[in-house]
């Protein structure tokens, strides 16, 4: 793989782990949303299509993290 490609990819095993830290600390979807968006990094951010699947993927971890503090 090329170095940007190899950058890209840990840029954003960067921010799924700062997704992932984040998730417990946050009281309601719309909080970690917002704080999830404001760290995104560009490129998951670049097109509306994407930001609707970044968000689509953020509220299926948050439902997985809280369904299974709940159960």
């Amino acid at each position: 793989m090329s170095r940007l490609s190899d950058q890209i990819i840990e840029i954003e095993s960067e921010f799924w782990d700062k997704a992932k830290s984040l998730i417990g600390s946050c009281s309601n979807f719309a909080l970690y949303n917002s704080a999830i968006m404001s760290i995104a990094p560009n490129f998951l951010t670049n097109s509306p299509n994407a930001i609707v699947e970044l968000q689509e993927q953020l509220e299926e971890g948050w439902n997985e993290f809280w369904g299974g503090k709940n159960a």
